[in-house]
């Protein structure tokens, strides 16, 4: 059995648009997903997302003994938070962290979100969203391993 999660593209408990949410889905032979039972697993609960959990990425672990997954999301508290909307609203999204110990079954968000509450003073900018975290091979072989990241945006 395979496990993943998604961005559910649309709100999971109405035909209208909102409630930004994330799913999980199962698969035997990853062709054909299903939505899992326990789904959505990463809704818009807290002050810091009221108003959605959007795209993130997987967080990858340095230490191959972690079984802990990982995830960075963009958390929006603001709508609408886009460049066709100006002027853009500062701190409209921000960056929240959650794990699971059970293979993205559940998920239990950072006390400690938002970890960014937004894009950096002294900008005007056009997005903040989209988060991404690697940990490239090339540049750990010569040191340390170390976690890369980086936001998407607009100035």
């Amino acid at each position: 059995m395979y496990s993943t999660n998604h961005d559910l593209a649309g709100n999971p408990s109405s035909c209208e648009w909102g409630n930004m949410s994330w799913g999980h889905l199962v698969s035997r032979d990853l062709l054909t997903w299903k939505l899992a039972p326990v789904s959505p697993v990463l809704v818009p609960d807290q002050i810091y997302d009221s108003e959605g959990v959007f795209t993130g990425c997987w967080v990858p672990t340095t230490d191959a003994s972690d079984k802990t997954l990982r995830v960075a999301y963009s958390s929006v508290k603001h709508l609408p938070f886009h460049w066709s909307t100006p002027p853009y609203p500062r701190h409209a999204a921000g960056l929240a962290l959650a794990t699971s110990h059970d293979g993205g079954i559940t998920w239990e968000k950072s006390p400690r979100n938002p970890i960014l509450p937004g894009e950096p003073d002294g900008l005007n900018i056009t997005g903040f969203r989209d988060p991404y975290v690697t940990a490239p091979l090339s540049i750990h072989r010569s040191g340390p391993a170390n976690l890369y990241g980086l936001i998407s945006g607009g100035i």
